[in-house]
């Protein structure tokens, strides 16, 4: 466990580094949550008028499309600004200068593998959602759970696959699968890694917003939940942006290293061709 979160550590490191180069990139998942959030409240109010005007069996219909049409929305504003994102680290990490326009122009040129793409999978997304939700025992949502992490590793190339490699959509999940399987073999250190440093992270965020909003709660006469909330819901946003951005950072590093052979600038060579574990 020491190991997987130091080489965790180290992945974060190194790729917060090649951030501090472009700072701005943290805008895309921004504007990205802002959409979303406008897609979110836009979806939601029709749903109100709909409980009134239909009968149970037809606002069941509706509101199981209405869901899907948001997952598809939804997915679509997050792909796209993850091209975007994508586009931007590539460029720096073969030694140029991006601005945020160079990966908005990536999503316009692409956007519509981007929407097909966005159709795929906001339709797996909700099907296996709706399993889970359906799901009795824990062995039946286990199964699920273990398909969802299989689609997730799966997948876990195709958006760099689809622009870099001009494929469609189906042909960039099989190109996906192929650069995992062949590259890295079964244990991914990389994307849980990092998963397992931002959950310390958010722990310890927790845990000052606590200490904080207790010393500040007679200062501020307010409740403690109230005070955790002005402290800690700040340092959860940042931590997401984080997240976000630095695993798009590592994702295009490791797409640049199984296609290449080429240790990206910014990356260490020895924490790159070790950073997933080999078959044994």
């Amino acid at each position: 466990m020491t190991n997987v979160f130091g080489r965790s550590f180290q992945l974060a490191k190194e790729s917060f580094r090649i951030l501090l180069l472009d700072k701005e990139l943290l805008l895309l998942p921004i504007i990205s949550g802002i959409f979303i959030l406008m897609i979110l409240f836009t979806f939601i109010f029709p749903l109100f008028f709909a409980g009134s005007l239909l009968s149970q069996a037809s606002f069941t219909i509706t509101f199981y499309l209405w869901l899907f049409l948001f997952y598809i929305a939804s997915y679509f504003i997050s792909i796209f600004f993850n091209v975007a994102l994508v586009t931007c680290v590539s460029i720096r990490l073969n030694g140029q200068d991006p601005v945020l326009m160079d990966g908005i122009k990536s999503s316009f040129k692409n956007i519509y593998k981007i929407f097909l793409w966005a159709l795929v999978a906001a339709t797996v997304g909700f099907i296996l959602n709706q399993l889970e939700r359906k799901s009795e025992g824990w062995v039946s949502r286990l199964v699920v759970s273990l398909v969802g992490v299989a689609w997730t590793l799966a997948t876990f190339f195709v958006i760099p696959v689809m622009i870099f490699e001009n494929k469609g959509t189906f042909a960039s999940i099989k190109r996906s699968s192929e650069i995992f399987k062949k590259t890295w073999g079964e244990s991914v250190v990389g994307q849980f890694g990092m998963g397992l440093f931002f959950f310390v992270i958010m722990l310890a965020s927790l845990a000052i917003s606590f200490l904080l909003g207790f010393m500040l709660m007679p200062v501020l006469k307010m409740s403690l939940v109230i005070s955790l909330l002005i402290i800690f819901v700040p340092f959860i946003i940042l931590i997401m942006l984080l997240s976000s951005v630095l695993h798009d950072i590592y994702l295009t590093a490791l797409y640049t290293y199984a296609t290449t052979r080429k240790v990206p600038k910014g990356f260490s060579e020895e924490f790159i061709k070790n950073a997933y574990a080999h078959k044994a």
